[in-house]
């Protein structure tokens, strides 16, 4: 306690209001320089309590409910300084948050769409659903939107099918997310979109014993195995500039025919600034293409000047015409709207007292990151945290980022 605290003092009641979901939390008050420690009371707005305060099921997140505690403070029956301590469990016990560990069971091939693998009721909306550690559960259909999707098994989506996965938040523990069949070569050519809903208030929710992540997030100490497609040429240059001082129709471009042979109507592209602004790049959609002439039309008109000329003629060595990039893949993951970016978060989770080892590892190819990462956090559209024992073997290519709220990858 601090030292302008003067025995003569009222005590003074500290009331804490939090959406940082705990299930535990301890108060003790210790003597300076003592490591004896005594019991403080504790009161969760409805009693009085010992210092050991239940505050219930991690799961449930802060947007939901407001979590409270209070205690008092006052050094009038103190004869020397003291330190209040204040231990937050993330779970507890421990090894009832860490999920179902692995065992002995044979593995099972199933579908979602079958509500006997469920014991008899698929999961609804706002439920949490699990997909067990021997599992091998294909996703046949669209699921609702889930508070949690744990993934202890093998949850896959066949390569040609058109699938979204509705979720608050996804959390692979030991098991694999995937969409496409890296080990075969196989790129998925369906449309897989993985939708993370929540509110901007809820900003942390922990998974496990040591995983903090925020909301609208995917959490993998597991393997996230994406195998998408992209397009053959993935950037190109403008052949002629973009000028809205001009008569103001920039909703039509021209680009280099053979490098846009595959890109499609509906698809989005960015274009580059070419100021000394980096706030002038821009993107789109294209709504017409002729892949003879190189023309593209837009769904917009261009607001930014961006140079273009049909020569390739370089200064210094420096192609300078604007690069004009493409964005759009078959599998994306992105938030519900744009109040609040998702984040996708690949790490370790190590708890040696318990002999719990988990290593992430996330292949992602061909993915598009749609309004990811969070404003104003570290919170990237894709981290790399505390991965050491995994970060090797993985990669991101072929990939897209973009409208995000902070940076596409954080390591």
């Amino acid at each position: 306690l601090s030292d302008y605290w003067q025995p003569e003092d009222l005590n003074t009641f500290v009331y804490y209001e939090h959406t940082d979901r705990r299930d535990k939390i301890e108060l003790t008050k210790t003597r300076v320089g003592d490591s004896s420690s005594m019991e403080l009371p504790v009161y969760d707005a409805s009693t009085w309590k010992t210092n050991s305060l239940e505050l219930g099921s991690q799961w449930k997140s802060g947007d939901e409910s407001i979590q409270r505690f209070g205690f008092f403070l006052g050094m009038n029956n103190e004869t020397d300084a003291r330190r209040v301590n204040i231990k937050a469990h993330r779970c507890f016990p421990a090894s009832l948050c860490l999920g179902e560990q692995l065992g002995n069971d044979p593995p099972v091939t199933n579908k979602w769409s079958d509500a006997d693998v469920w014991g008899g009721t698929k999961p609804a909306e706002g439920e949490i659903a699990t997909v067990r550690y021997n599992w091998r559960m294909e996703l046949d259909e669209d699921t609702p939107m889930l508070d949690v999707l744990f993934v202890d098994g093998l949850l896959w989506i066949d390569p040609t099918a058109t699938r979204t996965i509705k979720a608050r938040h996804i959390y692979v523990r030991h098991g694999t997310l995937q969409i496409g069949n890296r080990t075969d070569g196989v790129r998925f050519s369906g449309k897989a979109t993985i939708e993370l809903h929540g509110v901007t208030a809820s900003t942390t929710t922990t998974k496990d014993q040591a995983i903090e992540a925020g909301d609208r997030t995917i959490v993998n100490t597991g393997t996230l195995d994406f195998f998408g497609e992209s397009v053959a040429t993935s950037m190109t240059r403008l052949l002629a500039p973009v000028d809205p001082s001009g008569d103001g129709n920039t909703d039509t471009v021209t680009l280099t025919a053979a490098h846009i042979s595959d890109w499609s109507v509906g698809d989005r592209i960015a274009f580059a600034p070419t100021s000394f602004n980096r706030l002038e790049g821009e993107d789109a959609l294209i709504t017409a293409i002729n892949t003879e002439t190189g023309v593209v039309t837009l769904d917009k008109n261009l607001t930014n000047y961006h140079y273009g000329d049909a020569s390739d003629d370089t200064v210094a060595g420096v192609d300078m015409r604007c690069e004009v990039v493409h964005l759009t893949r078959n599998i994306v993951i992105k938030p519900v709207d744009d109040t609040w970016g998702s984040t996708v978060r690949t790490g370790d989770l190590v708890i040696s007292g318990e002999s719990i080892y988990r290593y992430g590892t996330a292949y992602i190819d061909g993915v598009e990151f749609a309004e990811g990462g969070q404003k104003d956090t570290q919170r990237a559209a894709l981290r790399f945290i505390e991965a050491s024992g995994s970060i090797a073997g993985s990669y991101v290519k072929n990939s897209a980022f973009h409208n995000g709220g902070a940076a596409a990858i954080w390591i």
